[in-house]
């Protein structure tokens, strides 16, 4: 069996976009995931999704104060 420093030299041969992806593969095998949790690569899909969204004017980003402020309005409200 290889060893972590030979696994680790031989990984940071990969791509940068590869490297990524296997990190994702290894964090994800080692957490435990409640059921229906989304993996690495469905988060990377959505925020890429959500990064469209704005980039295209189809939704509106908020700043970080007007998101704070929703949230606050929100939990008062319940």
């Amino acid at each position: 069996m290889p060893t972590i420093a030979e696994v680790r030299s031989l990984a940071m041969q990969l791509p940068k976009k590869s490297r990524r992806r296997l990190g994702n593969e290894l964090l994800d095998s080692v957490m435990d995931e409640p059921p229906g949790a989304m993996t690495g690569d469905e988060i990377l899909a959505e925020a890429l999704r959500r990064d469209e969204e704005i980039e295209s004017g189809k939704v509106k980003a908020l700043t970080h104060k007007d998101m704070m402020t929703w949230m606050q309005q929100r939990r008062a409200s319940r």
